[in-house]
């Protein structure tokens, strides 16, 4: 059955919209205005699981409603993906605006007092590379959080280099000459801030996690393909998400609430959740990060020879000995909002967690 704008917007904030997403739309096209296109835009304080939850609905009402969709990239309009839908009704006012027409999906961070301030985000050197041929590194961060933690980091770096290139390096990694700033990265890549040098290359890429404990992030890593295939399909993890599917009514029926957990075995899938799926010796990447970090940022050192911190956890890739304890990466299932997924089990919360996270709540190794 073939739907318009005003029915899908209406059935997607039937479906998620709450008080952490917030659906709105600009004028639909219609045929007393000369609009083109229509934009919805959904707004969340973490705009990944804001896509996700998205897409999970759409994976059922598209196909339900004749509809297709794909993720598609405007920077000019966002620093972040957007959902492009086809095969709804098309409602503008002539033939060579429904040529145009198309429906989007925007994901934006929360309007009013809890909206980021970017207004510092991007420090001088950082604006010369947007503005001299790397327009595409110009990428926000993915968490409201994040935002400032990136600033205190670029403004920083504009301070010790006083708006030049710095020689960093981060906790006890390498150092890299000529360091300008961070920016952030698309979609579901596993770094949250990367450090590029003064022509624009990526040269340091870190995972970062806000707080002061194993408590104070959820996961380091899902379990699904959007983790990346050698998470996904690792034994250990596809039989997890069997035990689970086989399980989890039985579970909290005989304790509501619990979370259940179990060891992992090794240091690869360990290594996987933590530093990305990619992860492997030399070198970094998106999903090959060359740090996990926690906390506050700190500097220390001029621009000669300079050391990022952070307050809680610097800890290089591959080191899981400064992951141990209440941090051990941990396999985890947790109750979750209805859109949550493990395998075909909804309203589950799956992912690789700290152990500290899954034990500090009613749990059960499983």
């Amino acid at each position: 059955m073939a739907v318009g704008y005003n029915k899908i917007f209406d059935d997607l904030n039937k479906a998620i919209g709450d008080t952490k997403h917030k659906c709105e739309h600009d004028k639909f096209p219609a045929g007393n205005n000369n609009v083109s296109s229509g934009i919805i835009r959904v707004r969340s304080k973490h705009r990944p699981s804001a896509k996700e939850l998205v897409q999970n609905w759409l994976s059922g009402y598209a196909k339900s409603n004749g509809l297709v969709y794909q993720e598609k990239d405007y920077p000019n309009i966002s620093s972040h993906e957007c959902i492009e839908i086809y095969g709804f009704i098309k409602s503008a006012k002539t033939d060579n605006l429904q040529k145009k027409e198309q429906l989007r999906i925007f994901f934006k961070f929360p309007d009013g007092a809890d909206k980021p301030d970017y207004s510092d985000i991007w420090n001088t050197g950082l604006k010369y590379l947007f503005d001299n041929g790397h327009r595409p590194l110009k990428i926000t961060p993915k968490n409201a959080y994040e935002v400032e933690v990136m600033t205190t980091i670029n403004q920083g770096i504009e301070e010790i280099g006083k708006g030049k290139g710095i020689k960093l390096k981060i906790g006890g990694g390498n150092y890299h000459s000529d360091i300008v700033g961070c920016v952030g990265t698309k979609g579901n890549q596993h770094a949250d801030f990367v450090f590029v040098n003064t022509s624009g290359h990526k040269k340091i890429f870190v995972t970062y996690k806000d707080g002061k404990s194993s408590t104070s992030f959820q996961q380091y890593s899902g379990i699904t393909s959007k983790a990346g295939t050698t998470i996904a399909n690792n034994n250990q993890v596809v039989s997890w998400v069997k035990d689970v599917e086989d399980n989890w009514d039985a579970e909290q029926k005989a304790q509501p609430g619990v979370a259940l957990h179990r060891s992992i075995v090794g240091d690869g899938l360990k290594k996987k959740a933590v530093w990305g799926h990619e992860t492997k010796g030399g070198g970094g990447g998106p999903n090959n990060c060359n740090i996990f970090a926690q906390g506050t940022p700190k500097f220390k050192g001029d621009k000669t020879k300079c050391t990022l911190i952070f307050d809680t956890k610097v800890v290089n890739k591959g080191n899981l000995n400064k992951l141990k304890d209440d941090y051990d990466p941990t396999l985890g299932a947790r109750k979750g909002e209805a859109y949550r997924k493990v395998g075909s089990k909804s309203g589950v919360r799956g992912g690789i967690f700290s152990k500290g996270y899954l034990t500090q709540r009613k749990n059960k190794p499983f």
